[in-house]
């Protein structure tokens, strides 16, 4: 056997490591991965004996040392398209031992810096070059600046890793992945540009605010990022940390954090972090550091949650300047989502059934555990809970809830729960009834129904108090 050929399957082969040719690397003299094929993942090659290979315009991605240890291989054809090529793939190779020391360019790729950087290297990636493989530049210190052109559009994780002499970094415009610059301690700032969907910045211990931009959807792993003072997140952003390549870590050791600044209070109680809940694990939450939350610019203290949650986990944990909280009647269940909000005194629950304190995700040794966290460090002493009308009972029975000392029914058409009955109660109920959907201190009738004739009696009972 001389030579392999490899086709798609229709569906873009995914050529995995422990393939059936495992038991030819020996023999096998060329590849050629034909179009179709789209992936090949890590050390999926690594070992033969092939002196050739040849890549389809198909191939989007070459795994880890895809093409380790082929110590003969001493021709690649690679096509002029943005391949993402993971870390090493080629190393010990015929064709990249026969290299010159200096930027290593595989087609218009550039696969790595070969030997050793002399100190304060300034260096300018060629015009036209479409990618920058994982790790090209790992752990080159002597790195004190680079000009990347536009053309790139892929810039693989760890691509600078531990460029530790770099000051300053600009983001080619195409670039959707910003995965590649951790522990690049000497950059202060970073400008990252429209497009980019995904971001992470691990270890960058100098940079001191962030300011992501709308369309970001994933912020990755921030942890080490001991400088930074306050975080923008856009209403974008639906998912942090939670990925394999980061954990339950996404802002660990960021102690500086003291303020993070929204715009979408509903975007902000839906994030997931890798459970299909709100800020389950309370590392990947950023307000677990920074204790304060900016809506539009200005600190939320008075925090009314949108109708249509329905389940928070430490969604608001550690936010200190918090005095008062809405829980509309669509939310059914809370983890750890007001611990260490000390400066809580009033707390008004919109659902007649108590929503459940527990477990969501989880990393205590028990439900239990985990659920009691739910109003952690809360002065239960003195912050009042309000409760719609004939539910004060439910709620001194109900876990946790009936640890509060002063648990007080809603006024009669206070229908929103904020403790006044005013217009804002008719504005409430008309969105109620325009959504189709019951609430029970809207319900002024208690028939079972929100309409006309509870907008009319809230009407009434306004006019009365005059």
């Amino acid at each position: 056997m001389g030579s392999f050929d490899f086709e798609s399957n229709g569906g873009g082969t995914y050529i995995c490591a422990g393939a059936p040719w495992y038991s030819y690397v020996k023999n096998i003299v060329k590849v050629i991965i034909q179009s179709g094929v789209t992936s090949i993942s890590s050390y999926a090659f690594s070992g033969c004996s092939m002196t050739s290979l040849t890549i389809s315009n198909t191939v989007k991605s070459i795994g880890e040392y895809a093409f380790s240890d082929c110590s003969s291989l001493s021709t690649i054809n690679i096509p002029d398209v943005a391949i993402n090529i993971g870390n090493y793939a080629f190393v010990r190779t015929a064709w990249y031992k026969n290299q010159p020391d200096g930027l290593v360019y595989l087609g218009k790729i550039v696969y790595s810096y070969k030997g050793e950087m002399p100190a304060n290297t300034s260096l300018s990636i060629k015009e036209g070059t479409l990618a920058i493989a994982s790790s090209a530049f790992s752990f080159c210190s002597n790195l004190t600046s680079i000009t990347i052109p536009n053309s790139v559009t892929v810039i693989g994780s760890w691509a600078f890793s531990g460029c530790t002499g770099l000051t300053s970094f600009d983001i080619p415009n195409d670039v959707k992945d910003i995965c590649f610059l951790q522990n690049c301690t000497g950059l202060t700032s970073i400008d990252i540009p429209d497009g980019v969907t995904s971001v992470s910045l691990t270890g960058c211990s100098g940079v001191s605010t962030l300011v992501i931009p709308n369309g970001v959807t994933y912020l990755g792993d921030f942890s080490g990022c001991t400088s930074l003072t306050s975080i923008s997140i856009p209403s974008s952003v639906t998912s942090i940390g939670g990925e394999a390549r980061v954990g339950n870590w996404a802002f660990m050791n960021c102690y500086a954090l003291n303020a993070v600044y929204i715009t979408d209070l509903e975007a902000w109680c839906k994030i997931e972090t890798g459970y299909s809940h709100s800020f389950e694990e309370i590392y990947n939450n950023p307000l677990y550091f920074a204790h304060h939350l900016y809506l539009n610019g200005e600190e939320v203290t008075n925090i009314v949650i949108p109708d249509g949650i329905t389940e928070l986990s430490a969604t608001f944990q550690g936010c200190t300047n918090i005095s008062s909280v809405i829980i509309p009647s669509s939310v059914t269940s809370l983890g750890e989502t007001f611990a260490d909000c000390t400066g809580l005194n009033s707390i008004t629950c919109l659902n007649t059934v108590p929503p459940q304190c527990i477990n969501i995700g989880g990393s205590y040794s028990s439900w239990e555990d985990y659920a009691a966290f739910t109003f952690k460090d809360v002065d239960k002493e003195k912050c009042v809970l309000l409760v719609p009308q004939g539910c004060v009972s439910a709620y001194k029975n109900a876990a946790y809830w009936g640890e509060f000392k002063n648990i007080k029914e809603l006024k009669r058409g206070d229908a929103n729960g904020d403790g006044l009955v005013n217009v804002a109660d008719i504005v409430f109920v008309v969105n109620i009834i325009k959504k189709g959907v019951y609430t029970k201190s809207a319900d002024m009738n208690n028939d079972g129904v929100v309409d006309s004739k509870d907008l009319s009696a809230i009407k009434d009972i306004i006019m009365e108090v005059g």
